[in-house]
């Protein structure tokens, strides 16, 4: 797309070659300088131009059970609530479930993974692909949030932001936060298996 990284090689196995972006600055660090909304527009302007390439009707939605705030070995989510767990875990196959506006999605888009290029503007690196509905995508900026130490994105912005994106993508917010709960809780268990802190999640 073209606001993706241009391919440039592949490996079948599953390694890709991308050109590089230059200067390749990520939009994180206006994160980091507390222009929230700034970066979530300009994030929600690269995702509906790879969202606009759509998907034949008959192309399969994904619905890979990793994706689950469940962990398939209960016995070492410590220091998880259990309480949590199991509601994330009823959420998101509510979520699967009921999910339509199925399109191409870039798969891990947050705002480590948008950068400067000095030609083409922000465009989304590391593309992951997949097909999904858009609000399961747009979660993967806030549900990262919690996961990465240093970040500087208060409660009070991820409301703003949620918003931001609700109404410049026309997504259903209550829906997005739904997805943003369940990817966090997927984190959480992620990072609880590796042993390490979970209390920001």
């Amino acid at each position: 797309g073209r606001r993706m990284v241009r391919l440039v090689d592949y490996d079948p196995r599953g390694a890709l070659l991308t050109e590089r972006a230059v200067p390749g600055t990520p939009i994180v660090e206006w994160v980091l300088a507390g222009r929230h909304e700034e970066a979530t527009r300009e994030v929600c302007d690269v995702a509906e131009a790879i969202h606009a390439a759509g998907v034949a009707s008959n192309t399969p939605v994904g619905l890979s059970k990793r994706r689950a705030g469940k962990s398939s070995d209960p016995a070492r989510d410590a220091g998880l609530d259990r309480a949590l767990l199991e509601e994330a875990s009823r959420v998101r196959e509510a979520l699967v479930a009921s999910q339509s506006d199925a399109c191409f999605i870039h798969g891990d888009l947050h705002f480590n993974n948008v950068v400067l290029d000095a030609e083409r503007g922000w465009i989304a690196i590391d593309p992951q692909g997949s097909v999904r509905e858009r609000a399961f995508e747009m979660s993967f900026m806030f549900s990262r949030v919690a996961s990465a130490a240093g970040w500087n994105f208060p409660v009070t912005a991820v409301d703003r932001c949620t918003r931001v994106v609700s109404e410049r993508l026309g997504l259903d917010r209550d829906r997005l936060v739904a997805w943003i709960f369940v990817e966090s809780m997927r984190l959480a268990v992620w990072a609880a298996h590796r042993g390490e802190p979970t209390e920001s999640f």
